[in-house]
């Protein structure tokens, strides 16, 4: 899926994206967007220059970047940490990165872009305010990319984003009808005939429009998901895109549902109030049936998806995962065991939210 053809309908879909898709392009505004605090510099395209942390000198640096969408797993991956970001800053060895950080630097290069944003790299892990204050604006670092990389298929950094397939699985198949009167006795029609009476017709494998894969079961993802303008998914067996106008992989690679296309972010610019509510509701439900290493990000990791509801709630105030106004319905809600797991919702070892909100219980 990291081949040279794959890529190159990446790029086709990026281009049509950009082309005839005005309300892809106003989620990003009419500027290049400005940059993160800090982004990886993957270098020239002939990837003659190895990754580095670049830091902008200017808080309103401006210029398009990549972001990645992937799981971190139980093996240490590479994280910028107080004693390496100045190291980082001259140079990140390629032998370092994980197999998933590689393949997504191998996919910047070859879309023509120069930056991405990985999280390990991009926030200093071991400091607590830096990891704060990055985590409160995730929502807009991948709101803002030029479009996101998820690593679906991959559990861990080891997995990486690329897999090996047979591309005739995906490949549609051309098969030849005949209208009209048929030929006698296994003959041949002469090409003038054929013309006219052949039709051909495409078989496509049937393959579900979104990519899935270990990605989609973390908690984290769900905002990465649905703030997202563009996203290039790397399944078991396909490659994907999603855009507000578009989904497309391999198998369709015209792409489907151009119009009334629904994506996971909730369209919120027309809801009423007492819809965003319901909304907001249906997210948590969705949500909170995602997997955390670590309960306490269970507010967290869904802060972006609250502050995009709260530009339009500009009355309200989010509590805890619930809003002060409609705050007794919020307090209805519970805990099926709805997957049949016979689990039990428990308070998780550490304090995450206060017992009324539903972020309380695992």
């Amino acid at each position: 899926t990291g081949s040279i053809t794959s890529m190159e309908l990446a790029k086709t879909w990026l281009f049509k994206c950009l082309q005839n898709h005005p309300e892809c392009s106003s989620s990003n505004g009419p500027n290049e967007p400005i940059l993160p605090k800090r982004v990886v510099d993957v270098g020239p395209l002939d990837g003659s220059q190895e990754p580095y942390l670049f830091i902008p000198s200017s808080r309103s640096h401006r210029a398009n970047y990549v972001a990645l969408s992937h799981c971190w797993g139980p093996h240490q991956i590479i994280t910028t940490t107080k004693d390496t970001i100045t190291a980082y800053q001259h140079r990140i060895k390629w032998a370092k990165l994980s197999k998933t950080f590689q393949d997504a630097v191998d996919v910047t290069r070859k879309l023509n872009m120069r930056y991405i944003w990985i999280d390990s790299l991009c926030i200093v892990q071991d400091w607590a305010e830096d990891w704060e204050t990055e985590s409160a604006v995730m929502g807009d670092i991948y709101r803002n990319a030029f479009f996101t990389i998820s690593a679906a298929r991959a559990k861990d950094g080891t997995e990486g984003c690329f897999a090996q397939r047979n591309p005739k699985a995906n490949r549609p198949c051309k098969l030849n009808l005949y209208f009209g009167k048929q030929p006698q006795g296994g003959v041949v029609p002469t090409e003038a005939v054929a013309r006219k009476s052949q039709r051909s017709v495409y078989v496509y494998p049937f393959t579900s429009g979104n990519a899935v894969g270990p990605l989609y079961e973390r908690a984290w993802v769900y905002q990465e998901q649905a703030l997202s303008t563009r996203i290039l998914a790397f399944g078991k067996n396909n490659i994907h895109w999603l855009c507000s106008s578009m989904m497309a992989n391999e198998n369709y690679p015209m792409g489907a549902l151009e119009k009334g296309l629904e994506k996971s972010e909730p369209e919120l610019d027309e809801c009423e109030t007492e819809e965003l509510y319901d909304r907001w509701y249906g997210i948590v439900e969705e949500y909170s049936t995602r997997s955390l290493t670590k309960a306490t990000d269970r507010l967290p990791a869904l802060s972006g998806l609250a502050a995009e509801i709260n530009k339009k709630l500009e009355d309200d105030q989010y509590i805890a995962g619930l809003w002060r106004e409609d705050l007794e319905r919020g307090l209805l809600w519970s805990c099926p065991d709805s997957r049949n797991t016979g689990v039990r919702a428990r308070p998780p070892l550490q304090y995450v939210a206060p017992s009324w909100s539903w972020a309380s219980l695992t």
